[in-house]
């Protein structure tokens, strides 16, 4: 984790920039050829900063092809080419490329400016970076220190250069493990930045960093906790401005910047007895925080202030923007006295609004203020434990720059009401995420009954198999934590990564029982989504339920939207009553598609989401006239009404029901059991079921979403009746109580590590609903209609959200049969508030 203070561009800022947007690249015939070598430069800046090292690759190139053309063999700007060129193939450990571009830098420029200029001291401290990139510690020590002499003597003993100098050294001798050496200059440097740039400046952030480093290396654990925590803290605050302001693509990467300390403080925390709040603080405040800050936030944040407030929020965002540009780019030639001057005022005015908006707005305050463990453990019911999982690469702070990271594990933190925390270390990642996969896997096959009962065990699938696959999953992802869950009722539960795609309420106990016996089981994205609960009041508007979709045809669209749907019909239901039969799909396919015995296709294929068609689903109109008497004045949507259009007005309703195909694209295919809720496509012969989607997605938030009416035409009015996730993300939910996806898939989306799921399961969050209820595998259209008919029942009887679920799913286990096995009732998981409507 250790932080140099950055392979240095020649007008680049530090390593802890974001990048910036790239601007467009000039008209070759537009400029003169030494103004387009300038452009290009700051293009080649802007594009490391990114990351995007390729790219900037060949705009170095011509930058420096026109200089030596235009200036000469011997000129400091070509010097400059050449530094910026090495410093991208440094970046892509292009070493023996990047060393001699960096020594013949460094040559023209002792030749053309002399032996102790400023710019000779860059070129030796990235030579000296190359050489501790590739272990040569005996080479680069003396460039360093030569380096941190001339920065003395040019520059001023207490200059950032200088700072950043004593901070390269430092890292160094620790890289050697002289921790006495390094630990007074990183004290040096510390204090050099705090006095030039500021408490909150994000080089002072490194290099507090860099000392806890240092003491984790030396056992000092609690020097090391204090130094992080302080870190940590700057690093908040500039990812809260940072959110704020930058575009989409720059917030991903600023976040990436910030790996490194989330995996450092998680794998501190692991190791010590006194460092486990450090680790759940960090997952609490950063698990998920990129995707909730999508393009869309500060819209929604919007439109649950005052107009006067609204004011406030634009003065604040325009603080942050002037706050991020004078930190990351300051003005040259700015003295330090009034840089620091400046910054300290627009600090004060961003801590003013931030503070006003807190008091006024307790949305804001719940978006802005820094999560805190005290207050998530006043929300966890007294008889509950959050469980919040985090995948991450361990950190060795003693071990050589080479292998200080681990390969991924899983750890696993239990907040309880009392404060206690337990932090749990769970072993390999891809071992779990293997185990993860035969598990999901094995649930999603209708024969499998994990029970193992002799009577009603089918032989095509081998106990042993079964045995092994639960057993190892066990082992891995459970057992580790049992021994804390004793007098424990809730789980409240945090996944990451592949434990996304796990239904815990599956897994079982040493003795045999499913954990759905045990424990009433509730999801979080984050335990921070408990401070959300009760900010804003219940919508009190009627439920809107929408089923059966017409996917040849849509009605043309509605002049007013919903209102002119609501009430058109005595019944409130839009559209031709649900036939008092259901249709199997399997009888409906005629395609000649040979199965396996299990009735799923043996001769898949991927396909591009342009060709997809899907076939009728008239158990969900069923299920719609079922849960209709249960939810009084519901707005029913069917057929040729259930359009995209009349979704995106829907204003918070109490409830949201949607009955429909859900789809997910992922890279890999996952058989398709019959009479499920997934996409087909369209046959000269018939219509066949499709595995999983595996066409490629840019947007994340765009490899899940729905079928409504007229999807297979692509025409639904002005839409084209694929409702994606990145809409869903954009509809007004607040105050929703609750959002119930009965389709297949509707759980899921990208993975994200520290980020959850990119799919509809985020964006309904994201849209302001309070709980989600969805499905992980494509799910049985008969066996949903019950599950979803009984829930109605328990929860309109007065039953919490997540008791009435655990309590269907508890019977159809003891009525035993076929919807006993965990393929019809574990599809389903409910995410957010669990309690009463």
């Amino acid at each position: 984790m250790l932080v140099v203070m950055g392979t240095e561009l020649p007008v680049a800022a530090t390593a802890s920039e974001p990048a910036a947007l790239i601007a467009q690249e000039p008209e070759p015939d537009a400029t003169a050829p030494l103004e387009r070598a300038e452009a290009l430069n700051q293009q080649v800046i802007e594009l490391y900063q990114a990351g995007r090292y390729q790219e900037a690759i060949p705009l170095a190139e011509e930058a420096l092809a026109i200089r030596r053309q235009q200036l000469g063999e011997r000129h400091p700007d070509v010097a400059a080419s050449l530094n910026n060129l090495a410093a991208l193939y440094e970046a892509q450990g292009r070493y023996g490329e990047a060393e001699p571009l960096y020594q013949e830098s460094l040559a023209i420029r002792r030749q053309q400016l002399g032996e102790r200029h400023p710019a000779v001291a860059q070129s030796l401290n990235n030579l000296a970076l190359l050489y501790v990139a590739q272990g040569r510690y005996g080479e680069a020590e003396p460039l360093y220190q030569e380096s941190l002499a001339i920065r003395r003597q040019q520059l001023g003993e207490r200059h950032p250069d200088v700072a950043s100098s004593l901070n390269n050294l430092a890292g160094l001798y620790v890289d050697q493990g002289r921790y006495g050496d390094a630990e007074p200059l990183y004290q040096e440097s510390l204090a050099i930045l705090r006095e030039q740039l500021g408490e909150r400046h994000p080089d002072v952030a490194a290099s507090l960093n860099n000392l806890a480093a240092l003491y984790y290396a030396q056992g000092k654990t609690a020097q090391a906790v204090r130094s992080f925590q302080a870190g940590l803290a700057i690093e908040e605050w500039h990812l809260e401005i940072n959110l704020t302001t930058l575009t989409e693509a720059q917030r991903q990467d600023y976040a990436a910047t910030l790996f490194g300390t989330t995996d450092a403080a998680i794998s501190l925390s692991l190791q010590s007895a006194e460092a486990p709040p450090l680790g759940l603080t960090t997952l609490l405040r950063r698990k998920g925080r990129l995707l909730e800050a999508g393009s869309s936030s500060l819209q929604r944040l919007r439109q649950n202030l005052t107009p006067e407030d609204q004011t406030l929020l634009d003065n604040l965002i325009d603080v942050r923007q002037q706050l991020a540009a004078l930190t990351f780019n300051p003005p040259e030639n700015l003295p330090p006295e009034e840089y620091r001057s400046q910054l300290a005022a627009l600090e004060q005015q961003d801590s003013d609004l931030s503070a006003t908006l807190a008091r006024r707005s307790a949305v804001f305050r719940v978006e802005a203020e820094p999560v805190e463990i005290a207050a998530v453990q006043a929300q966890i019911p007294a008889d509950g434990v959050l469980v919040e999982y985090a995948r991450y690469h361990p950190f060795d702070a003693k071990a050589n720059p080479a292998n200080r990271w681990g390969d991924p594990r899983y750890a696993a933190y239990l907040l309880f009401p009392n404060g206690r925390i337990e932090a749990i270390d769970l072993g390999d990642a891809a071992a779990i995420d293997t185990a993860v996969q035969a598990f999901t896997t094995l649930l999603q096959d209708p024969r499998a009954d994990l029970r193992g009962d002799p009577a009603t065990i089918i032989t095509e699938i081998d106990p042993d198999r079964i045995e092994t696959v639960t057993s190892t999953l066990q082992a891995l992802v459970l057992d580790p934590i049992a021994p804390y869950l004793e007098g424990r009722e809730h789980l409240l539960i945090s996944p990451d990564s592949q434990l996304n795609r796990l239904p815990f309420e599956a897994l079982q106990t040493d003795d045999g029982r499913y954990l759905v016996e045990q424990y009433q089981i509730s999801y979080l994205n984050s335990g921070r989504d408990l401070l959300k609960f009760d900010v804003l009041d219940p919508s009190t508007a009627p439920a809107v339920i929408l089923a059966n979709p017409d996917y040849e045809q849509a009605a043309p669209r509605l002049r007013s939207g919903l209102d002119s749907v609501t009430g058109s019909s005595p019944s409130g239901v839009v559209g031709e009553a649900a036939p008092k039969e259901l249709e199997s799909r399997g009888e409906q396919s005629s395609s000649g598609v040979e199965r396996s015995s299990s009735g799923v296709e043996t001769n898949r294929r991927s396909t591009d989401l342009s060709q997809l068609q899907v076939e009728p689903l008239p158990g969900t109109a069923a299920e719609a006239g079922a849960i209709q008497p249960l939810l009084p004045n519901a707005t029913v949507l069917t057929e040729d009404q259930a359009t995209e259009n009349v979704l995106k007005t829907v204003q918070a309703p109490r409830i949201l029901h949607i009955a429909t195909h859900g789809f997910f694209l992922e890279d890999q295919p996952i058989p398709v059991a019959e009479e499920s809720r997934g996409l087909s496509l369209a046959a000269a012969d018939g219509l066949r079921a499709l595995p999983r989607l595996t066409a490629p997605v840019e947007n994340p938030l765009l490899r899940s979403g729905l079928a409504l009416a007229g999807f297979n035409a692509r025409s639904s009015g002005d839409e084209d009746g694929v409702f994606t996730a990145l809409e869903a993300a954009n509809l007004n939910l607040f105050g929703t109580q609750l959002v119930v996806l009965s389709a297949c898939d509707t759980g899921l989306g990208d993975i994200a590590n520290g980020e959850g799921v990119y799919g509809l399961r985020r964006a309904f969050a994201i849209a302001g609903a309070e709980t989600q209820l969805m499905s992980l595998w494509q799910v049985s259209d008969t066996g949903t209609q019950s599950l979803m008919a009984r829930y109605y029942e328990k929860l309109m009887a007065g039953m919490g959200r997540s008791e009435a679920l655990r309590a269907v799913q508890l019977e159809m286990i003891r009525e035993g049969g076929q919807y006993s096995r965990p393929y019809y009732w574990a599809a389903f998981i409910l995410a957010g508030d669990w309690r009463p409507l």
